[in-house]
């Protein structure tokens, strides 16, 4: 399937980024990790080890950015289940990641970078964005953006762009059309991690099957391609 690119460089329609280096602190039980991705990524290794809560991870930066960080958190049971917390209690995490915008032109570069870093509030009960910082795509090279107190700024060579927001929203809540396309972008790919004990029971049929994260559907989604 082919993308119709706008003159702004944006898809109309359903572009994944491919997400080719995940940077991940104090999630879970990941102290830290850097990790590049390529087409094909296997994650290897005894039970405990982090792998699901690196995906997690992932399927928690694309749900915040489709809804609020505060619907992400809450379906992980809050913040405290999701800081790290041995050897000690952890007073933030962070999510990075690098991505080629498939539909941005070549010629013009493809890459961007996007990191957020998460803690409680200083203010009242609740959580707030530390840190927020990355790079878009532009026709100049890339347009830097960053998080000042409320504000997210963005730099290109047309000059600033700044956006207000609350303290608990991230960019995906800008005015911004470019951090609009970026964000929606962000928000699509999809991360399973199979349950072999759910995909060891009967499942009913269904028409259209949907594979869902624990792998429900597998073998429906499979016989319908």
């Amino acid at each position: 399937m082919t993308e119709d690119v706008a003159e702004d460089g944006t898809a109309s329609h359903g572009a994944v980024p491919f997400i080719s280096r995940v940077r991940i602190k104090n999630y879970k039980s990941i102290a830290s990790c850097d990790v590049r991705l390529g087409p094909l990524t296997i994650l290897g290794g005894l039970n405990g080890l982090g792998k699901s809560n690196f995906l997690d991870a992932l399927a928690f930066m694309t749900r915040a950015l489709a809804t609020t960080v505060e619907e992400a958190t809450d379906e992980r049971g809050g913040l405290d289940e999701i800081l790290r917390r041995v050897p000690d209690q952890a007073r933030s995490f962070s999510i990075g990641i690098e991505a080629g915008m498939p539909w941005w032109r070549p010629e013009l570069g493809s890459l961007a970078s996007y990191e957020f870093e998460l803690g409680p509030s200083r203010r009242e009960t609740g959580f707030e964005v530390i840190r927020e910082e990355g790079r878009l795509p532009s026709r100049a090279g890339t347009s830097p953006f960053r998080r000042e107190g409320g504000s997210i700024i963005i730099e290109s060579h047309e000059g600033q762009e700044t956006t207000n927001l609350p303290p608990d929203r991230l960019f995906s809540h800008s005015r911004s059309k470019r951090v609009s396309n970026f964000s929606s972008g962000l928000s699509r790919p999809r991360f399973y991690n199979f349950n072999m004990e759910t995909l060891r029971r009967p499942q009913p049929s269904a028409t259209r099957p949907l594979l869902r994260g624990g792998g429900e559907a597998l073998g429906d989604v499979i016989a319908a391609r």
